[in-house]
């Protein structure tokens, strides 16, 4: 990686491709030229953990690195492909992708639990000291993540944990949150940061070049043509009071014709003639 961490080659269990190490909040580092991208036309701010104070702060997108910490709320853009760790709709968390199909229609992800000794619900409280759950979640394991390709199905982060014989905690497409990106029908979400720049899948597919020519080969759904109005249907002769009493034995009332026009006339009228 840009950023001169230490990184190693580690098999996965399911021996599925060869993944490269990242680790959580990492310490601060400057940010690396190798981080931007010419496909790239904007550079946002993100909220990112600061692992002292264990509070979120503003940092530019191209200074984000592997291990990171963003929150994201509601209608705001990935600065970088993001694992999900945390969100107000664990369940049914929504993105969208455009960008990358032209498909404006919502993709549903899912947070897929830490374990215990990993307490991210406390990230970003201010916690610190023995408490801090960076620290806590540091020591509990590691990340580990495959390598930068242009599939956006092919995405698999393994949480290792420290303790021998504890099971490995796997995150696949449904926990993938890519760059670029945009969060929608849920108020915030806290992700880590597993590539960056040249590295993630919007800068492997091309950038925007070829996002904006596969929205444009979209079909443009045409608005229906309007409907018609409805036939006029002929009035039905008018009522003679004195021929209704005779007919019926009930007594008219002008009250009767003060009927609400409101889609339940017939019913509003027979409980009116009831009363």
């Amino acid at each position: 990686f840009s950023c001169k961490m230490a990184v190693g080659e580690i098999q996965p269990e399911d021996d599925s491709a060869a993944v490269i190490q990242v680790p959580f909040c990492p310490p601060g580092v400057g940010a690396s030229g190798s981080n931007s991208c010419p496909c790239f036309e904007e550079n946002g701010e993100a909220d990112v953990l600061d692992a002292e104070t264990n509070t979120f702060i503003t940092r530019a997108w191209d200074a984000l690195r592997p291990g990171d910490v963003c929150r994201v709320k509601a209608a705001a853009y990935f600065p970088a492909d993001l694992v999900l760790l945390w969100s107000t709709s664990p369940l049914e968390t929504a993105i969208e992708m455009a960008w990358y199909d032209g498909d404006k229609s919502l993709r549903l992800r899912q947070v897929n639990a830490l374990p215990s000794s990993c307490p991210v619900v406390s990230l970003g409280t201010g916690l610190q000291g023995d408490q801090n759950p960076i620290t806590v979640c540091q020591r509990s394991g590691s990340f580990a993540v495959t390598k930068p390709n242009a599939d956006m199905d092919k995405i698999v982060v393994h949480f290792i944990p420290a303790a021998q014989g504890q099971d490995w905690v796997t995150f696949g497409s449904r926990q993938f949150l890519p760059r670029n990106g945009r969060l929608v029908m849920t108020d915030m979400i806290i992700g880590m940061v597993v590539h960056v720049g040249a590295d993630t899948k919007f800068a492997l597919t091309g950038g925007w070049g070829p996002a904006r020519a596969r929205a444009a080969a979209q079909p443009v759904t045409q608005p229906a043509a309007p409907r018609p109005p409805p036939a006029q249907r002929p009035l039905e002769a008018a009522v003679d009071p004195k021929e209704f009493e005779q007919q019926t034995g009930i007594c008219w009332a002008e009250r009767f014709k003060d009927v609400p026009d409101d889609g339940n006339c017939s019913m509003t009228a027979f409980w009116l003639g009831l009363s």
